[in-house]
C-alpha cells in the first residue's frame, strides 16, 4: 500500500499493514477483509513462548502496532503496561493518523464490530461484541458510555500535565 494513501486507507487496510503482516505465519494473501479477520481471531505467539488469543487492548495504525499482550512478532510493540483507557486517551491526544482501536475478551473478535478511528470526533472504540461511538472531543454527558467517560477522564489528565486517570 502507498504510504501516502493513509487518510483513504480502509479500516481492513489498516489492521493488515499495521498488524496482519506481522503476524500471520503465512504472509498475506491480497484479501485485507481475509487478512485482518484471520490476524484477529488466532492464536499468537508470545514473548514467553506460549500462544494465547489476544488479550486486553491494542492500537492499530499503519505503520504498526502497540498492544497490551506481549506479543513475539517484530513490528508490533507488545506488552505495554498501560490501562486501555490510558492507552487510548494517549492515541487520541497526540492524534496523526487513522488508528483502530481494539479492546479483547475471551470472546473472538466478530470482525463486523471493527472500526477504524479517522478523526476525533468520531472515536470508535471496538471488542468482540461490540462498538462504541463517541465525540472524544467533548465532555461526556450522563448518557455516555464506559469507553467515553474513561477515555475523556484520561484526556484531561493529559492535558493537565498529569498522568493517565486509570
Amino acid at each position: 500500500m502507498d504510504a501516502g494513501l493513509s487518510n483513504r486507507a480502509t479500516t481492513f487496510e489498516i489492521i493488515t499493514q499495521g498488524f496482519a503482516r506481522f503476524v500471520l505465519p503465512d504472509g498475506l494473501t491480497n484479501a485485507p477483509v481475509r487478512d485482518a479477520a484471520r490476524a484477529l481471531t488466532m492464536n499468537h505467539r508470545l514473548g514467553k513462548g506460549t500462544s494465547s488469543r489476544l488479550t486486553g487492548w491494542a492500537i492499530i495504525r499503519e505503520d504498526g502496532t502497540t498492544c497490551q499482550a506481549d506479543l513475539a512478532a517484530d513490528g508490533v510493540s507488545g506488552g505495554d503496561p498501560r490501562t486501555r483507557y490510558a492507552a487510548f486517551a494517549g492515541e487520541i491526544a497526540a492524534f496523526r493518523d487513522p488508528v483502530v482501536f481494539l479492546q479483547f475478551t475471551k470472546s473472538t473478535v466478530n470482525i463486523a464490530n471493527v472500526f477504524a478511528t479517522y478523526d476525533p470526533r468520531v472515536t470508535r472504540i471496538c471488542s468482540p461484541d461490540s462498538c462504541e461511538t463517541f465525540d472524544a472531543t467533548v465532555e461526556p454527558d450522563g448518557n455516555a458510555g464506559v469507553a467515553h467517560r474513561n477515555i475523556f477522564k484520561n484526556l484531561r489528565a493529559i492535558s493537565s500535565g498529569g498522568s493517565s486517570a486509570a
